[in-house]
């Protein structure tokens, strides 16, 4: 009897020092907690692991753009490519129009040019067609000179940025691919930097008017006479002669990877922008880029002001981002990776966030952090989560 007893104890204390343990991992995360923040890690056949406040909306950085990301490639597919059309008119105008390509950069331009100037050597004015965006859509960008602020739009270059260093008494451009026009001196004087990268303008038409101007710069550098100047104006289908569509060399899946990886604002709020006006056509605007992703994936948990998580209004819950993880798997190498670690972060005043699949073995285990108040706590808060997985 007495045998008996002391098996029933050990086996007592094995059960309550496995259920400590288990108590342990819990507290090591949940101690670090403040009530606006949350934990929430799972496996990938959503079986939930551990959970804490999964369903206060948060503001969740830049994190959010695994939602735009998840959203662009539902409504085009990961092998979409952007393209920019163009037009020539009755009387020799040559007419771009744009639909939110984020990679219309120098040597695409260059490239573009190229084909133009071999089908036309001679044209009068550039009309700028850049309708398929609402003019200025997105909040608060285009009021600082940080890049990461830069205006969005239908038809845009170089993610409406310019990069410079100061030579001499005057400033040759950082890109050996793109020209320093004078059109951007003036900005590169304001901004009072030697060198770096700066949003080109807070004014929307100057922003599309450098994207015609890059066009006539290498337009002329492929031999294509240019009589006049640029300006704005639209195409007009039934009159207009389409003589040349450039598709980005990038397909979406790339624009994805680099929009991850570098934390772009801009290119997440084109894709946001765009996939907005596909669903609910032209013109773009935030509000149709916010209702294609409740279409997509339900509005429960979530409000969505804009596709970067640079706004405060953005809100999204523990257990609706877990849920979008889930949807995002099949991509989850679009996402940095250290180590066994694929993840995207987010990072404003006072927030940090940190979302992906931590991988052991053959198992992948999502996770979610999204920390509002004890934000200082992030490094901690992912040591505790590994800690839980491993």
């Amino acid at each position: 009897m007495r045998k008996k007893n002391f098996v029933y104890s050990l086996i007592f204390l094995a059960l309550f020092f496995i259920d400590q343990r288990g108590f342990a991992y819990a507290d090591s995360i949940s101690r670090l907690l403040g009530k606006n923040d949350a934990v929430l890690i799972g496996n990938s056949s959503g079986k939930i692991l551990y959970k804490k406040n999964i369903y206060q909306k948060l503001v969740p950085a830049s994190s959010l753009k695994v939602i735009t990301a998840i959203a662009a490639i539902n409504y085009f597919g990961k092998d979409f490519h952007f393209k920019t059309d163009f037009y020539i008119t009755s009387d020799n105008n040559l007419k771009i129009k744009g639909y939110g390509d984020p990679f219309l950069i120098s040597q695409f331009i260059d490239d573009a040019a190229s084909s133009i100037a071999k089908k036309i050597n001679s044209i009068n004015y550039i009309i700028l067609d850049a309708t398929y965006f609402k003019p200025a859509e997105i909040n608060g960008n285009g009021k600082s000179f940080h890049a990461y602020e830069s205006l969005n739009g239908a038809l845009c270059a170089n993610f409406n940025s310019v990069t410079f260093q100061k030579k001499g008494e005057g400033y040759v451009s950082a890109e050996a691919q793109t020209p320093l026009l004078p059109f951007v001196i003036e900005r590169i004087i304001s901004s009072n930097m030697t060198k770096g990268r700066i949003s080109l303008t807070p004014d929307y038409d100057k922003n599309v008017l450098y994207a015609g101007k890059l066009f006539d710069y290498f337009l002329k550098k492929n031999n294509c006479n240019i009589k006049g100047k640029v300006k704005f104006g639209e195409i007009n289908r039934t009159k207009d002669e389409l003589i040349h569509t450039f598709y980005s060399p990038y397909s979406l899946k790339k624009v994805i990877r680099y929009m991850l990886y570098y934390s772009n604002n801009y290119v997440a709020n084109q894709l946001f922008l765009a996939t907005g006006a596909k669903k609910y056509g032209a013109p773009a605007s935030l509000e149709k880029g916010a209702k294609a992703i409740y279409e997509y994936l339900g509005a429960s948990g979530m409000k969505i002001d804009e596709g970067s998580g640079l706004s405060r209004v953005n809100g999204v819950s523990a257990s609706k981002m877990y849920s979008i993880l889930l949807k995002f798997f099949p991509h989850y190498k679009l996402m940095k990776r250290r180590g066994n670690d694929y993840y995207k972060t987010g990072t404003l005043n006072g927030v940090r966030a940190r979302i992906g699949y931590l991988k052991k073995k053959d198992k992948m285990f999502p996770y979610v952090i999204i920390l509002n108040d004890n934000w200082g706590n992030i490094y901690k808060v992912i040591k505790a989560v590994r800690s839980k997985i491993s």
